[in-house]
């Protein structure tokens, strides 16, 4: 009998100790489950966050001779971005330091989040000339507004990883849109080259204007703008003209030729501040530019026009197709810029939406007007040996530099120089190749 009892004891004891045993290894399992779970969900979230912000994946691969490199860059990016950055902001029909504002906050942005080096976000021509369309005639909170919008859109896009829709739009659509807005951009300098006032904005008014207030061409504005297109012209074209194998003669060839807006306007603005000593100046000029950097501030979500108040929900219904047609175009073309200059051959545009939004979001803080990249800007980064997209803080220190420093003598720059630049800027965007192609097609 105790034989038997201690038997069943024994029995007991064995089976409950398995029974722990299995209950351990099975705890064990669990956590051993869990605990690849948590390693496998602390992977994808630093694999997300290697890939949108960019910065992380070529950071810690920087090295001085990339310092250097990318210092020349911006130094010589920030140069050209400077009088463009004025030209458009006029063409936007705004003062000149809302396109300063645009230049360096876009730069900066894009430092972080952006994945092609040669890419320069600021104000461009088709941008600024959208926003005109958009806003003409409304305060200025309602360009803050739309950039802060078209940066929400953009952004939202990105993230849904809209970019595949890229692909689904006709480059001749985009070749067509360009080549419009580079005839209407140029029909609407044609005022500050000549020097009269013209009120319409499309290119058939424009034109009829222009012809009905010929005998009102201001001569020296008329000059004045014809030598500076003439002299873009020839800098533009130096490096063609003049044949050398002498390397000291090249580099000061090709520092002409990407400084050519610069240098320009800088020798216009002469002109018009020496001729202004005499107490009065033939020229139409820019007028003053305040000066300093913006305070950081949220887009203002009210307005008054007249003696009412305008609230949020009217000012965005006022932007209409705005909204929707700005950010679309601002990927596109850096989605094009991008492909451009990839050295891969496939273009992560979610990414490129994602930083343009952050770009334009951030930009609204400093009452910037909607941005993108720009093909002249890229050039000249891509001329200049750039490394890394840090040559955004190069390039966008120079706007700040001017911004606190140079406004007093914005005052004199010449509406007519800058017309200039804008004509040969965006001259070489109207796209001749597409006419053969479209006769090809049936």
């Amino acid at each position: 009998m105790r034989t038997n009892t201690h038997i069943h004891l024994l029995y007991s004891n064995n089976v409950q100790r398995e029974l722990e045993q299995d209950a351990t290894k099975k705890n064990m399992q669990f956590v051993g489950k869990q605990t690849d779970s948590d390693r496998s969900l602390g992977t994808k979230v630093k694999d997300v966050i290697l890939q949108r912000l960019v910065i992380l994946q070529w950071l810690p691969k920087y090295t001085k001779n990339d310092i250097l490199a990318d210092l020349i860059a911006g130094l010589t990016v920030g140069l050209t971005m400077m009088p463009q950055s004025i030209a458009y902001a006029g063409l936007a029909g705004l003062p000149a330091q809302y396109g300063l504002y645009t230049a360096f906050i876009g730069s900066f942005t894009y430092i972080f989040v952006g994945t092609i080096k040669e890419v320069s976000i600021g104000p461009t021509s088709l941008m600024s000339l959208l926003t005109f369309s958009y806003t003409v005639g409304k305060p200025i909170e309602c360009v803050i507004l739309l950039a802060f919008t078209a940066g929400c859109v953009e952004l939202l896009m990105g993230i849904l990883k809209l970019g595949f829709l890229v692909d689904f739009i006709s480059p001749c659509l985009t070749s067509g849109f360009t080549s419009a807005s580079t005839i209407i951009i140029i029909s609407n300098q044609l005022k500050n080259l000549f020097g009269i006032n013209i009120h319409s904005h499309d290119f058939v008014g424009v034109t009829k204007e222009l012809f009905q207030k010929f005998n009102e061409i201001r001569m020296p504005d008329t000059i004045l703008g014809v030598t500076c297109i003439v002299v873009l012209l020839f800098f533009k074209n130096l490096n063609r003209l003049v044949k050398t194998e002498n390397k000291t003669v090249k580099k000061i060839i090709w520092l002409l030729s990407i400084s050519k807006n610069a240098i320009v306007v800088l020798l216009a603005t002469i002109v018009a501040g020496s001729w202004s000593k005499t107490g009065s100046t033939p020229f139409k000029i820019i007028g003053n530019v305040p000066k300093g950097v913006p305070v950081l501030a949220f887009p203002s979500l009210s307005t008054h026009v007249g003696n009412r108040t305008v609230e949020t929900v009217e000012m965005v219904q006022s932007l209409g197709s705005g909204v929707f047609v700005v950010p679309l175009v601002a990927v596109l073309s850096n989605v094009a810029i991008a492909k451009s200059y990839s050295t891969s051959s496939v273009v992560d545009a979610s990414q490129e939406m994602i930083s343009l939004g952050l770009a334009n979001i951030f930009g609204s803080l400093v009452r910037a007007m909607p941005s993108s990249g720009a093909f002249s800007r890229s050039a000249v980064a891509s001329s200049s040996d750039v490394r890394t997209p840090l040559q955004g803080l190069y390039s966008g220190t120079v706007i700040i530099l001017a911004l606190s420093f140079l406004a007093p003598y914005f005052f004199y720059i010449p509406k007519a120089a800058l017309g200039a630049v804008l004509i040969t800027a965006v001259s070489s965007l109207f796209d001749y190749a597409i006419f053969p192609v479209l006769m090809e097609m049936q």
